[in-house]
């Protein structure tokens, strides 16, 4: 039951998490409830709800939430679930995690916001990062001019990645 990871064998939980295999997970949940807080053996910081939300599992970042997962809980960067699915563009990830409640001022180790994760968004096949950040400006909480410690805003993010159409809604909507 493994399968590779990258750098190395991903452990059945994240490989299932990372897949949206809800049954698996399901199982492997059923069978000890504390996997969902196990840290992969390959990358120790990395937990079961980072590997779904960043492969845009939604059933299993829903399944693992609600056998206890924390949102909040921050990986090596200081990156939490939210940032994680706003990086790589999720957008039905990002939505569920807001409607439960996650921050989306919360800053990283390097200040970063959720908002400009989302201008670093990594190109996946299934990303939407313009539907992210749409997302994320309508909560009233969002500052779109918050800095990092660095000085940067999600704009500087954008325009350094080169992603035109995140800069036309930074800069219009």
């Amino acid at each position: 039951m493994q399968g590779e990871g990258v750098g190395g064998i991903m452990d059945p939980v994240h490989r299932a998490a990372k897949a949206n295999d809800f049954g698996q997970l399901y199982e492997l949940l059923e069978e000890d409830p504390e996997l969902v807080h196990a840290r992969d053996s390959t990358f120790p910081f990395f937990r079961p709800l980072t590997y779904a939300c960043e492969a845009g599992s939604l059933n299993a970042a829903w399944l693992l939430l609600e056998r206890g997962a924390q949102m909040e809980q921050w990986d090596v960067f200081r990156h939490n679930a939210l940032m994680h699915a706003c990086e790589y563009g999720r957008l039905e990830v990002v939505s569920m995690l807001l409607e439960r409640g996650a921050d989306p001022m919360a800053r990283s180790g390097y200040e970063h916001t959720p908002l400009m994760c989302a201008c670093l968004s990594l190109a996946h096949g299934s990303c939407d990062p313009v539907g992210v950040l749409r997302l994320l400006l309508k909560d009233a909480r969002v500052q779109v001019n918050a800095r990092d410690m660095g000085g940067q805003t999600a704009l500087h993010y954008a325009c350094r990645e080169g992603h035109s159409e995140l800069v036309r809604v930074l800069l219009v909507e």
